[in-house]
């Protein structure tokens, strides 16, 4: 009985190994860097973000062309992804921590 199912077991094995593709995609960390006009862009003016900490939200916002993201603390906050967003995690009293672009 063995003898007559091994055929059974070998020809579907060897067929499905002759389909497989000789090209296998590269990994996400071996893909080559995207274009400079696709590259990543700071929103902040300047590219420095220390003149806006120790502010309060609303000034370090002010003059700001795109959407802001004020984040005081505990907040929770949804990991979509803006490049043009200012967010800007605040303490208790309202002051910027830290301010980032995304």
């Amino acid at each position: 009985m063995v003898k007559k199912m091994l055929p059974a077991l070998i020809i579907p094995a060897l067929i499905l190994s002759a389909c497989n593709g000789s090209e296998v995609p590269p990994p996400p960390d071996t893909l080559p860097p995207a274009p400079a006009d696709q590259q990543y862009f700071d929103c902040i003016a300047g590219g420095d973000p220390a003149p806006l900490l120790g502010l309060t939200a609303s000034q370090a916002a002010f003059g700001h062309q795109g959407p802001v993201r004020i984040i005081p603390p505990g907040t929770v906050v949804a990991q979509d992804y803006d490049i043009s967003r200012l967010n800007l995690r605040t303490s208790a009293a309202g002051l910027v921590q830290r301010a980032y672009c995304g």
